[in-house]
């Protein structure tokens, strides 16, 4: 096995990262034939295979938790008792934010 200097392996470690999400983004068309295909033949080695299935994995987590956020908005939106918990701690946060750093918290001369 022949051993590349450090700067190529990462180099092309991060080439592989950005064919996986070019093959992954959101064009309605979907990836081009050349990048399926660069994605296709790097995924026979396995370091690079574990890169295209760690992006593949982040994209499809991103779904799920912005699924997960849009779910928690419609729920406080709808009011009740979802709605008074979310104003209460935004209320504590806003108190707690301007307590820090104010003139009671420096010290005196």
């Amino acid at each position: 096995m022949v051993k590349f200097p450090t700067f190529l392996t990462m180099n092309q470690s991060l080439f592989i990262d950005m064919l996986a999400e070019e093959a992954t983004n959101s064009d309605p068309r979907g990836p081009e034939a050349r990048i399926m295909t660069e994605v296709a033949e790097a995924s026979f080695d396995i370091d690079d295979y574990w890169r295209v299935v760690d992006v593949l994995h982040r994209r499809l987590n991103w779904g799920a938790i912005m699924q997960e956020k849009v779910d928690s908005i419609q729920n406080v939106s709808r009011g009740g008792i979802i709605l008074k918990e979310a104003r209460f701690k935004a209320i504590k946060t806003t108190k707690e934010i301007r307590g820090f750093g104010s003139d009671s918290m420096t010290s005196s001369p």
